[in-house]
């Protein structure tokens, strides 16, 4: 039997609802929302509300079948909402076999509505994307699953070791010391309204 919710929002408006109260109490984004190339237009919804609030939406691309889930879903959105503000997540997928990350960077190109965030490419996807389309729409990602990075783990732990890595793949790009502070933080503050001095 399927799962009647697999990869995105069963039923979108009821996100509305829930997203709307979140937003309303101060949420600075929404995510992570996840469809494919089929569902995507049950995003419609989420999209207008994160515009009538001026925040971004993060999607996720990085798991599942690369037909199901690649990017490409993200420039359908962001043709069809030119003035919302779109994060495609997790490096345009890059764990696919055949470049997810590649896909993400035409995109990232094409829409100037549209943010990369960056966790876990590699050195090469950083230096095209910021070739292609500036250093000013792309976002640090670290994949670090904790609330606090206080509490950090031994290097083992997978999430502290994807933070190490991130962080070197930005500072081994082809990039400017500007340019890195864009990528790992002032892109971000810029996109979430936050002061950070």
């Amino acid at each position: 039997m399927r799962p009647a919710d697999r990869f995105g929002v069963e039923n979108p408006a009821a996100a509305v609802e829930i997203l709307r109260a979140r937003l309303r109490q101060g949420a600075k984004g929404i995510g992570e929302v996840t469809f494919t190339q089929t569902d995507y237009k049950k995003a419609f919804p989420i999209v207008e509300l994160a515009m009538e609030f001026d925040v971004p939406v993060f999607f996720g691309v990085r798991a599942g079948r690369y037909a199901e889930r690649s990017p490409g879903y993200v420039g359908e959105i962001a043709s069809a909402y030119p003035q919302a503000k779109l994060i495609l997540g997790d490096a345009g997928g890059k764990n696919f076999m055949y470049g997810g990350g590649w896909e993400a960077v035409i995109i990232l190109a094409t829409y100037a509505n549209v943010y990369l965030e960056i966790g876990a490419g590699p050195v090469e996807l950083i230096d095209a994307a910021v070739q292609h389309a500036g250093a000013d729409r792309i976002l640090f990602g670290s994949d670090w699953g904790r609330p606090d990075p206080r509490n950090y783990l031994p290097p083992s732990d997978r999430d502290a070791y994807l933070h190490w890595r991130n962080l070197n793949a930005v500072a081994l790009s082809n990039t400017s010391e500007a340019q890195r502070e864009l990528i790992l933080y002032k892109n971000a503050a810029r996109l979430l309204k936050l002061d950070v001095g």
